[in-house]
């Protein structure tokens, strides 16, 4: 028995590009430079929005105020960066099939719009639906990007249960969840047992292991 997928939707960062040591470096450079201290427990912040997590930082040296200037100089240091960061096993080879076989798809980020459409024109990919923080009021863990990821696709809500949604972080499957559906927990920084724990229907290494299995157009019924 499978379960049939009638469009995907793929997080960003940890998806679709190695990008997690180029933010985590920013943000620890970033949090030294201005306040002269070490960076929490990276668990407490991936998969936030990057205005979120410089609130939080801030917020925690006591000096909300410098939130909006820690964001911008971690912004401009992972730019700076952009061009080290490469992308992920199977992502040109998922996408091109995905388009072959007539199966839609979005990408919906905590990431910048910009910062998405810029990565994937360097690497010679694109995607003609792309939500980024930028284009919404509420970032994930909130489903709002995927559910603009499913309008922009033209799929109905009745029918959101045959999206199979692709994200590497608990925030992330979370909203999958919440917006009715199918999460797919990617490894990374975190394995697949987490991932399960944190709301994962399914797990895949990478979008080549999702390939290999055949996790295009269905997925195995549970």
């Amino acid at each position: 028995m499978v379960a049939k997928v009638r469009a995907i939707i793929l997080d960003f960062d940890g998806v679709i590009v190695d990008s997690h040591s180029a933010h985590m470096a920013a943000w620890h450079k970033a949090y030294l430079d201005l306040f002269g201290a070490q960076l929490p427990s990276s668990d407490q912040i991936i998969g936030r929005a990057g205005v979120d997590i410089a609130a939080f930082l801030a917020e925690k040296m006591q000096a909300p105020e410098r939130s909006r200037e820690l964001y911008q100089y971690k912004s401009r240091l992972v730019f700076e960066a952009y061009t080290r960061i490469n992308l992920l096993p199977g992502v040109r080879e998922f996408m091109g099939e995905s388009m072959r076989v007539g199966l839609p798809y979005a990408i919906g980020s905590n990431a910048r719009s910009a910062f998405i459409d810029s990565l994937l024109k360097r690497h010679s990919l694109s995607s003609s639906i792309i939500v980024g923080f930028d284009q919404v009021k509420r970032p994930k863990p909130d489903p709002e990007p995927f559910v603009k990821c499913a309008q922009g696709m033209k799929i109905e809500k009745e029918f959101y249960h045959e999206i199979a949604v692709f994200d590497d972080s608990p925030i992330g499957l979370r909203a999958a969840y919440q917006a009715g559906m199918i999460p797919v927990g990617v490894e990374g920084q975190f394995n697949s047992e987490q991932l399960i724990d944190h709301g994962a229907k399914y797990t895949v290494t990478n979008l080549l292991d999702a390939l290999n299995k055949g996790w295009i157009k269905a997925l195995p019924q549970s």
